[in-house]
């Protein structure tokens, strides 16, 4: 059995072709930590996965930041996932050390996975 550490940023078209994976590793018996968003917790619970919220990292948006999400540019997108990750480091160190998962599988767009 190993330890397996899920990581996806908070889409959709990232986070859904991970869930057949998931599932299955939990078949086989392994213990799978999904860290993700609550838009996607009960995709996640339903693949026996442990859900683990990383919402409070995301940063608060504006009525207008939010409406305008759909045209975000690479580069502003690339900004907030290292915003993302300065501010989930220390979580993730405290995690890394209780959980000690054997294989970390993460989106590529995912820096806090790496």
């Amino acid at each position: 059995m190993k330890k397996i550490a899920f990581f996806c940023i908070p889409a959709h078209g990232h986070t859904n072709p991970m869930l057949p994976i998931a599932a299955e590793l939990v078949r086989r018996g392994n213990v799978v930590r999904f860290y993700s968003f609550g838009e996607f917790e009960k995709k996640i619970k339903a693949t026996g996965a442990e859900f683990i919220s990383c919402d409070s990292f995301l940063p608060k948006l504006t009525e207008q930041e939010e409406a305008g999400l759909n045209n975000v540019s690479t580069t502003e997108m690339t900004v907030q996932d290292i915003r993302i990750t300065l501010s989930m480091n220390d979580f993730l160190d405290k995690e890394f050390k209780s959980f000690q998962p054997d294989v970390v599988y993460t989106d590529s767009v995912c820096f806090w996975g790496s």
